[in-house]
């Protein structure tokens, strides 16, 4: 991993979402055997509090079949579920006939060509985008 992004996941407090940072940011390193161990990690610790977080690692893996697996773990109660029309990691999976039925079954729009009007602000939970669809 390059010393910017380790540097970048350590700037998060320890936790959550430091794991989270750490797994992502292996995704794209040279070291697969780092980022088999750092998925693991945030499997164990977080499948409960944080399978919407799970499904973005591997949309960045290019796991297609996992990342809807991890979608259909996060509907009931996660609050990532929120950024799924503007999140760029889950978005590159809006032609898979499984994300119009992931967003029908969460009560977002279901078609493939939503995009984000408007943001302000940046914040790891954004509430304030608009989305047109």
């Amino acid at each position: 991993m390059s010393a910017w992004r380790w540097s970048a996941t350590q700037q998060e407090p320890s936790g959550p979402w430091r794991d989270i940072a750490v797994a992502l940011a292996l995704q794209i390193g040279p070291d697969r055997a780092a980022a088999d161990a750092a998925l693991k990690n945030v499997i164990a610790k977080y499948a409960d509090t944080g399978p919407y977080q799970i499904a973005e690692v591997y949309a960045l893996r290019r796991n297609p079949d996992n990342v809807f697996k991890w979608l259909g773990n996060s509907w009931k109660g996660d609050p990532g579920v929120s950024t799924l029309l503007y999140d760029p990691l889950i978005l590159r999976y809006r032609d898979d006939p499984r994300f119009a039925a992931f967003c029908k079954k969460v009560g977002l729009p279901t078609t493939t060509d939503a995009v984000v009007t408007s943001c302000s602000g940046l914040t790891r939970f954004r509430t304030d985008c608009t989305v047109q669809s």
